[in-house]
């Protein structure tokens, strides 16, 4: 018996020449982004076809007997994402400065007192 192989089509052309975006996936959690280098489509997933039907996945993707939805893309919540992290850690740096510096004037006012 031997093993089926899989390979990842492109939904809208139907080509399996593509790769994937590079992306902050590995920290926001988000998957990867696919894109065909022929047609430019761009979607989180391309369905796995078996090696031997990719030709009639071709040809029903040319006839349009398979439909695809354009997807939300993901790059803009990982910016947004991106963006909170940094905006978050400035605050607490605010934060922590404030405790610090301000602590350290007020012993030095409460217990070294100029005369």
């Amino acid at each position: 018996m031997t093993k089926k192989r899989f390979i990842n089509a492109c939904p809208n052309c139907g080509s399996t020449n593509y790769h994937k975006e590079s992306d902050i996936s590995w920290m926001t959690g988000n998957p990867e982004i696919y894109v065909c280098n022929d047609c430019g489509y761009s979607a989180n997933l391309f369905p796995e076809v078996e090696e031997k039907g990719l030709k009639i996945f071709k040809s029903k993707v040319k006839k349009k007997e398979i439909r695809h939805t354009k997807q939300k893309s993901i790059k803009v919540d990982s910016i947004i994402v991106l963006i909170l992290a940094v905006i978050a850690l400035l605050f607490l740096g605010a934060i922590y400065f404030v405790i610090i510096v301000g602590g350290y004037f007020t012993i030095k006012h409460l217990f070294f007192k100029d005369n």
